[in-house]
């Protein structure tokens, strides 16, 4: 049986279709390489690409829509995060992180579950890890640069 999202990644890289242009709000995209074989799939509330490179991991709700382009994508996705072009703080969540890019001087990065518990706190700069091993599944506040948002961690 051959998936919807197969089906759409071979349409589209037949169609000379080079990434997947996903906006998230705020202005914020990504264009993600289409990769031979890739599958997207939406489990546990996240929007999942799988290609052999790994998976990128986006929470639906961080998602405005998708389209495909005939400009590359970058393969930088999938191995971590893409560098803006600007000033602007990105950050991409997968299966095992949190891959920050562009973080100012001294940039407090926070993560506390719903419980209140401050699980990680840390002053970083440029790019950053945060690690999601060994957390329970949940949903947790991420916070950085007065910008908070709810992740969930599916394990």
């Amino acid at each position: 049986m051959v998936s919807m999202a197969s089906v759409c990644s071979l349409t589209a890289m037949g169609a000379g279709y080079k990434s997947v242009v996903i906006n998230q709000p705020g202005g914020v995209f990504m264009a993600v390489t289409i990769e031979d074989g890739m599958s997207t799939k939406i489990s546990d509330g996240n929007l999942v690409l799988t290609s052999s490179k790994g998976d990128i991991i986006l929470p639906v709700s961080d998602v405005q829509n998708w389209t495909f382009s005939t400009e590359g994508g970058s393969n930088d996705l999938w191995a971590g995060v893409e560098l803006p072009s600007g000033d602007e703080v990105s950050y991409v969540q997968q299966a095992d992180r949190i891959v920050f890019a562009n973080l100012p001087v001294n940039s407090e990065v926070s993560l506390v579950s719903m419980d209140g518990r401050v699980v990680n706190r840390s002053k970083v700069s440029g790019s950053y890890e945060l690690p999601l091993t060994g957390l329970q599944k949940g949903v947790y506040v991420l916070t950085f640069n007065d910008k908070s948002v709810k992740i969930a961690v599916a394990r």
